[in-house]
């Protein structure tokens, strides 16, 4: 009996899909597109009417299915979810079912059905940034084929390339992308700023292994990443530049998705941003063309200049940063013409530790702290009683200055006057940086460090050097320790001592060139400590030798050679990399310099 039961129910069961399928028979797929508006609004989904897609709706069509009530007729088509010319059958209710989990949609002008939404941000960039934009979607139908076209202003936003998203970029185990066919074209657009770029891809097109469409996505995922340059203009501080989709209204195929049969395209649920009219689907009798798109334009938006705040020196609203170290930096050297945003703003924003006292050395390393974690902004900076005494030790051929510090150094300001117009200081040793320039006849030059913990260490160094023949003597310096406290800078007993011709070096060396990078020429020490003899030649960067500067039996002492930038032929060498290096009895040693033009 139970088994009879059993046989009946599934009976009972095809006989209501048969009444169904008869009640549906007259609907026929169309050839042409499916326009889904009615008179009133959009119904598709929408059983009871009421503007709104919900549990109601849901629940009325469920009842039809059961045949618990006789549908309206005229609600047909508004019952077909699946588009395959059936009514009322369990593929609409699961359509139904799934739109309501995923997405709330609501009609009658207030938002159209969607089935994917597409999406270009907005997002922020200055003038002269480069910045990538990313087209999103968010899609409850699997997707087999996409075709876009977007448009901006070419002479405000400068095109960089497109890549990609990474709902597209997905690789199988063997490397090969599971999308298989993406790519874009550059539209002509004669005498318009506008530009107009157009994005195809399609899921499968090679068929040499298993492509993957585009699965739902209850979130936006990137189908495409553009790049783009914010032209380098201040007057576009405060605008909003728009990228856009683009609509032709003569044309019904661009801006849609299509699925993975390629027999349906979807296009806006908005009519009135492309010709519906030109959708003919007449090819093939399964053919659809489903309005169910929403579309949401973006734009970069280009902020104001800030509001400037202490630390923010180059005024781009971010303090304590590399940018605003640099230009800090640069004050030192050219004075206040490097402000030249609101330089009464960006003068007063240098008051790092909150003194009342602006643009010190002080408040520079205090900034170069805090950019390293190691400080707070209004930190105390001060004074010490420590000293950092200096000297000039005798060179032959360079004009040293050399420190003996109670301290650690942080940084040092140096102000020479030189009779060269072009003098080329350089750091002799230690790890510091340096910066220089020469402004109404007097060279500044900045040793400092933005690594951390760098500085110049207590007891003797010898810190910097001048070419002697530029004819540089030191009119000031200006000192601070490695926490940014003002020392006494005296001059005084080093414990570094002259280097008379024979004085003989204790160990062989060889020397940073000077200057280095240098043009047109530059200057190679070396030290011998016994007599010997003596190689010293000059490579390119592809190990070939360019030039024989000592090749001789020498005494002991330090010594000095210049090299003019020619070959062994008196030719000048071209621009680049070179290396010197010197055999010496048994020690052999290899240095790096650069050749400028």
């Amino acid at each position: 009996m139970k088994k009879l039961s059993i046989i009946w129910l599934g009976v009972i069961i095809f006989l209501s899909f048969q009444f169904l399928s008869a009640y549906s028979s007259e609907k026929k797929p169309s050839v042409k597109a499916i326009d889904e508006e009615t008179v009133d609004c959009n119904c598709r989904g929408d059983l009871d009417r009421n503007g709104v897609i919900n549990p109601v709706d849901l629940e009325y069509m469920a009842k039809v299915i059961r045949h618990e009530i006789v549908p309206d007729p005229s609600l047909a088509e508004c019952a077909d979810l699946n588009y395959n010319g059936l009514s009322y059958e369990m593929g609409d209710y699961m359509v139904l079912q799934n739109w309501m989990s995923a997405y709330h949609v609501i009609l009658c002008g207030k938002e159209e059905l969607t089935l994917a939404s597409m999406k270009i941000p907005k997002v922020k960039a200055k003038p002269g940034e480069i910045f990538t934009l990313p087209v999103l979607i968010k899609n409850y139908i699997t997707v087999g084929g996409i075709d876009l076209q977007i448009e901006f202003d070419a002479t405000l936003l400068y095109f960089k390339g497109i890549q990609r998203g990474a709902a597209l970029a997905v690789k199988d185990s063997t490397g090969n992308y599971q999308w298989e066919f993406f790519t874009y074209r550059q539209i002509p657009n004669p005498g318009s700023f506008f530009y107009r770029l157009e994005i195809l891809g399609i899921y499968e097109v090679y068929n040499n292994h298993k492509a993957i469409p585009l699965q739902p996505n209850s979130d936006f995922v990137e189908l495409a990443v553009l790049k783009f340059q914010v032209a380098s203009d201040n007057n576009l501080l405060g605008t909003e530049v728009p990228v856009n989709f683009y609509w032709d209204p003569n044309n019904c195929d661009e801006n849609s998705l299509s699925d993975q049969t390629g027999n349906i395209l979807y296009v806006s649920n908005d009519t009135l941003e492309f010709s519906f009219n030109d959708c003919d689907t007449g090819n093939s009798y399964l053919n659809r063309v489903v309005t169910a798109l929403h579309f949401e334009n973006g734009e970069v938006a280009i902020p104001e200049a800030p509001v400037a705040q202490v630390g923010d020196i180059n005024l781009n609203g971010i303090p304590y940063e590399i940018g605003d170290a640099t230009l800090f930096a640069s004050y030192f050297l050219q004075g206040t013409s490097v402000f030249t945003i609101d330089p009464g703003k960006q003068i007063r924003d240098s008051d790092i530790d909150r003194n009342g006292a602006v643009l010190t050395l002080s408040d520079f390393l205090l900034l170069v702290r805090i950019m390293q974690g190691r400080a707070y902004p209004g930190d105390s900076t001060g004074t010490t009683d420590k000293i950092a005494y200096f000297s000039f030790p005798r060179r032959d051929s360079i004009f040293l200055i050399a420190f003996n510090s109670e301290a650690p150094v942080g940084v040092a300001l140096f102000t020479f006057s030189c009779s060269d117009t072009q003098p080329t200081p350089y750091i002799y040793s230690t790890d510091m940086d340096i910066m220089y320039k020469v402004v109404g006849g007097q060279l500044r030059v900045l040793v400092y460090s933005f690594k951390d913990k760098v500085n110049i260490p207590v007891g003797p160094v010898d810190l910097l050097a001048v070419p002697r023949n530029q004819g540089c003597g030191l009119q000031y310096l200006e000192v601070v320790d490695d926490k940014g406290r003002v020392m006494k800078a005296i001059y005084g007993q080093t414990g570094i001592s002259d280097q008379p011709a024979h004085d003989v070096p204790k160990a062989f060396a060889l020397l940073p060139n000077y200057p280095n990078p240098f043009n047109p020429e530059t200057y190679i020490e070396y030290a011998l400590p016994a007599d010997c003899q003596v190689t010293l030649a000059v490579y390119n960067i592809l190990g070939q030798k360019v030039r024989t500067l000592i090749n001789e039996h020498q005494p002991a002492g330090l010594k000095s050679v210049r090299w003019d930038g020619k070959d062994d032929s008196g030719n000048q060498v071209s621009t680049g990399v070179y290396f010197y290096s010197i055999k010496a009895d048994n020690f052999t040693q290899t240095k790096k310099m650069i050749l400028l033009k």
